[in-house]
């Protein structure tokens, strides 16, 4: 049996070294849509994409999140009859052998109840990334990396476009978890994926990893966590009370590691307060003078 498997990379203000992560999985599959959500359009990076026969690029001309980027990218996938869509951002790159990988293991396994193949992401070369098992059932993967069966899709509906960008990947993922569906980590395939602008701190014997985090994102963290806790906390509590002990660690991050500590805390605060309100969708400077 043979998958049709593409491929979608979601773009905002891309740096040249995109192209060589973008290279790095290209040619593994039968197509490559590329979302580009800047406002400004790279003609350098655009170009190099649009030479390559097996590119379709989707200029936006504005920032309309990962969510709706993703559905975009989907509703091509459907409309041309592909099984899975492999999702990436910009900032990662995969090894040579990870679609062969994905493929061997969907030959052999009934695929039919997994939502999700994800394969361990490598945020540092230092981390320890040896894994004990071939395959775990995890609760929730990030986007990069991840290869979505599209029938699965069908039946749990698209990502929510209004969460905008921030744990877009986690709600899908907790919503495949409540329609049974598996999600499974393939724990022999990589990607390398920058996190934030990771820094490496050791306090006595432990190695503390801060992400430096613009303020922005650290908005969308606090106001999408909160609304993903709410929403899945009888069906999965565990996952939640894990999640609320993330924040707490990422609050002390913030206020002992990282910069610009006080923009933070305040976006933070901002994104706790538009959960309440129950105000979603893109951040705006009108937002926080309120």
């Amino acid at each position: 049996m043979n998958f049709k498997i593409a491929g979608v990379v979601v773009l905002y203000n891309p740096e040249k070294d995109c192209i060589n992560n973008i290279n790095s999985y290209l040619f593994q599959l039968d197509t490559l849509i590329a979302v580009d959500n800047s406002e400004t359009q790279n003609s350098l990076i655009s170009a190099e994409l649009i030479k390559n026969q097996n590119v379709q690029y989707i200029f936006n001309n504005q920032n309309l999140g990962i969510a709706t980027a993703l559905n975009q990218a989907v509703h091509i996938a459907l409309e041309t009859g592909f099984d899975f869509l492999l999702t990436m951002d910009q900032d990662t790159s995969v090894e040579l052998r990870l679609i062969e990988k994905y493929e061997n293991f969907l030959l052999s396994n009934n695929i039919s109840d997994i939502g999700i193949l994800a394969p361990v992401p490598v945020y540092d070369p230092g981390f320890n990334n040896e894994q004990g098992m071939n395959v775990e059932e995890k609760d929730v993967v990030i986007t990069s990396g991840s290869l979505l069966n599209l029938k699965a899709f069908q039946k749990v509906g698209f990502f929510k476009d209004y969460l905008f960008i921030d744990y877009v990947d986690f709600e899908y993922c907790l919503r495949l978890r409540k329609n049974k569906y598996k999600i499974i980590q393939l724990c022999s395939a990589k990607v390398y994926h920058k996190l934030g602008n990771l820094e490496k701190h050791k306090i006595l014997f432990k190695n503390i990893y801060v992400t430096h985090h613009s303020p922005l994102r650290y908005y969308y963290r606090t106001r999408n966590r909160f609304y993903v806790g709410s929403r899945y906390l009888t069906m999965n509590p565990i996952f939640v009370i894990k999640d609320v002990l993330v924040f707490i660690n990422e609050l002390v991050k913030v206020i002992f590691y990282e910069r610009e500590k006080s923009l933070k805390l305040k976006m933070i605060f901002h994104g706790m307060m538009d959960f309440v309100r129950n105000k979603y969708g893109q951040f705006s400077i009108s937002q926080e003078k309120q």
